[in-house]
């Protein structure tokens, strides 16, 4: 693209903005923010402003800061907090809580047990020594030992249920997909983008991962590779690709994220449906819409002929050729006009003049309007529906003459009524 005084200007489609330089336009594409906005292409949203997603960047952060929270909204067994009273409510009537208070209370149960069976142990030990005579030393001593195992015993058992206990609730509980730093991160976002969400944390998609049969290649080469001999999917103009890992990125959250079809942008409801769908119906390439929507990531400065175009510019102002229509055609000196390629479908069509120019073609163009009711003058009107009139008489009479000599050939007719 260029202006008006002759300057090239880079544009980017997706966010609307325009660069002075290559260089600047390729760190535009790898930076994060151009990837936000391929996202909410693919979710058809429209692109936001450098400004607007650098605060809503900056207002996550700081929702991602631990705050102080109520002990009223502590939970002490889960070792969770919570930001609102509803939630904690709701958390306190769930099954798991109430499994892990039931697992805290088995647990101070039996740190009470232990406690009472150490303290039971002193005290019959201190009493022994107190009462005891040389006569019956021996006995009492075997009664220390045997209640010190059979209290052992039952510490021993109290802590084997304890940790059956911990491996039922580890087994049972699932494993969460959102820390209260995610639900706090995803607070004040609409519905399209809390899904936008869900979807980036289900598919940890890789660089060079396929999009057919999410097959992990070693690099982008042998991606582009597999794709080409497993699925027969190759990219357009591969030379004149100008970001390779943008463009993979860009196809794989259309896959992975958007749920859509690379040829038909049908959407679908998983990963799998939309791989399967691509299989079946042989939609592993890139359509004419899909080639338009990847134009950011091309340059096709290298295709352009530069010598040719100067030396076109040098036969215009040596006045050679000429520029006419507002620079839609080019006069040659020969005589010569070449009109513009955008132009090209006028040209190619062929009118017929409405009459032919040679007497024959003329004369039977004129029957063929005479024929469908088109008169040179009103006589000729009139003796034509004279003679369509008498046709019309000759074959009614036709008609009835023909029906009196049928009706005479009857010999079986009777009467149906005499009187």
């Amino acid at each position: 693209m260029a202006d008006e005084a002759g300057e090239q200007i880079l544009t980017c489609i997706t966010c609307h903005l325009t660069f002075a330089e290559p260089s600047v336009q390729r760190l535009h594409y790898q930076s994060e923010f151009h990837r936000f906005n391929l996202k909410r292409k693919v979710a058809e949203l429209p692109p936001v402003t450098e400004d607007l997603y650098l605060s809503k960047l900056h207002e996550l952060e700081n929702e991602s800061k631990p705050e102080i929270v109520e002990d009223s909204y502590h939970c002490a067994p889960c070792k969770k907090k919570f930001v609102s009273e509803n939630s904690y409510e709701d958390h306190i009537k769930s099954k798991k809580h109430k499994e892990a208070e039931a697992k805290v209370k088995a647990q101070k149960k039996a740190s009470k047990k232990k406690k009472a069976a150490a303290a039971k142990i002193a005290s019959s030990s201190s009493s022994s020594t107190e009462t005891s005579t040389p006569s019956t030393s021996t006995s009492t001593s075997t009664d220390k030992t045997q209640l010190e195992g059979a209290l052992k015993k039952e510490a021993v058992l109290l802590e084997k249920e304890a940790e059956a206990l911990e491996k039922k609730d580890s087994s049972s509980s699932p494993d969460t997909a959102q820390t209260q730093t995610d639900l706090l991160d995803e607070e004040g976002m609409s519905e399209e983008e809390k899904e936008i969400a869900k979807r980036v944390r289900e598919n940890d998609v890789k660089n060079s991962q396929c999009m057919m049969c999410k097959k992990v290649c070693g690099s982008v080469e042998g991606l582009l590779d597999h794709m080409a001999r497993r699925h027969t999917f190759a990219i357009p103009d591969l030379e004149f690709v100008s970001d390779m890992d943008a463009l993979i990125d860009y196809l794989q959250q259309k896959v992975y994220i958007g749920y859509c079809c690379l040829a038909c942008d049908k959407p679908f409801q998983s990963v799998s449906a939309v791989q399967l769908h691509m299989e079946d119906k042989g939609h592993c390439f890139l359509s004419e819409e899909a080639e338009e929507d990847i134009l950011d990531f091309y340059n096709y400065e290298k295709s352009w002929q530069e010598d040719r175009m100067l030396s076109l510019v040098s036969a215009v102002d040596a006045g050679k050729v000429e520029l006419r229509d507002g620079g839609y055609s080019l006069a040659l000196a020969s005589g010569r006009v070449i009109g513009h390629r955008d132009l090209a479908v006028y040209y190619r069509q062929r009118h017929r003049d409405p009459l032919p120019s040679s007497p024959s073609a003329l004369a039977l163009s004129l029957q063929k309007y005479r024929a469908l009711g088109w008169y040179n003058s009103p006589t000729e009107a009139k003796r034509d529906l004279k003679l369509k009139t008498q046709i019309e008489r000759a074959h009614h009479a036709n008609k009835q003459s023909l029906g009196w000599k049928a009706n005479s050939l009857q010999r079986h007719f009777r009467r149906q009524v005499d009187f």
